[in-house]
């Protein structure tokens, strides 16, 4: 197999509208849930000194940390995710119309959200196994923050596989993105 064709293959390979339609879903609800009780308000009086390096922030309004998630954003828009899991499919599936054949048009938008969003994910695991160190990652810290509500068990167990676990899966985002699915 030549590079290119993996490649291509990795990126345009023919699959079902399903898993596109999926990432949208869970991208928009997921953002809708982080977003839901935020108060922006408060940007409203940061000084222009913020906006200055950049200049295409400054003119759009929009927030450095935002740029990862407005990529994500506008991949989706220009994608036909609509094929899918959306009022649009309803409606032709009403009106007799067939489903989309796999094509490749759904699987690149979905390995371009993927790659946009690894590295944040990457960033913030180096960043907790930097600054916390071995104290971050050691059972009790892990117990502290992941058995702190009264619904969630408390086994002995489930600290420690988080704590084993849940950094390197983090730091390791973007080398998974390399395997085939």
């Amino acid at each position: 197999m030549t590079f290119r064709h993996g490649w291509e293959g990795y990126w345009f390979e023919a699959e079902a509208h399903d898993n596109l339609g999926i990432c949208r879903i869970l991208f928009f609800a997921s953002l809708c849930l982080f977003y839901w009780r935020e108060d922006f308000s408060a940007w409203g009086d940061v000084s222009l000194a913020f906006w200055f390096p950049v200049t295409l922030f400054k003119r759009l309004g929009l927030l450095p940390f935002s740029v990862p998630v407005l990529a994500a954003m506008a991949i989706l828009a220009v994608s036909r995710c609509g094929a899918a899991w959306s009022l649009d499919r309803l409606i032709a599936r009403a009106r007799g119309k067939s489903k989309p054949d796999p094509s490749g048009e759904y699987r690149w938008p979905v390995r371009a959200v993927w790659l946009i969003l690894s590295p944040v994910s990457f960033a913030a695991g180096v960043s907790k196994l930097r600054h916390g160190g071995r104290a971050w990652s050691c059972p009790t810290t892990c117990r502290s923050c992941s058995c702190s509500t009264p619904t969630r068990s408390r086994t002995k167990t489930q600290p420690r596989a988080g704590a084993c676990g849940w950094p390197g899966f983090r730091s390791s985002a973007s080398f998974w993105l390399s395997g085939r699915s």
